[in-house]
């Protein structure tokens, strides 16, 4: 599983990423039945989204920068 189970988040940002492609699709198709403050809330909630993405992609960065710095402490031993 991993650090505090980042296998799970790693497979669910993969699955995140499909769907954001598929909802793109699916908003443009839905524009015409959606009103304009609809469609600013939707782009609000993906920019939302987009910003939780690379926040989890940073913390990713900060682990595997952890377990590194882990393993160099320990091989100087």
């Amino acid at each position: 599983m991993g650090l505090f189970g980042c296998g799970s988040i790693f497979r669910d940002m993969a699955y995140m990423g499909e769907a954001s492609h598929h909802q793109h699709n699916s908003i443009m198709t839905q524009g015409s039945r959606m009103t304009d403050q609809e469609l600013r809330d939707e782009l609000a909630r993906r920019n939302q989204n987009l910003a939780l993405q690379d926040e989890i992609a940073a913390l990713r960065q900060e682990i595997a920068d952890m377990k590194q710095a882990k393993n160099d402490n320990w091989s100087n031993f």
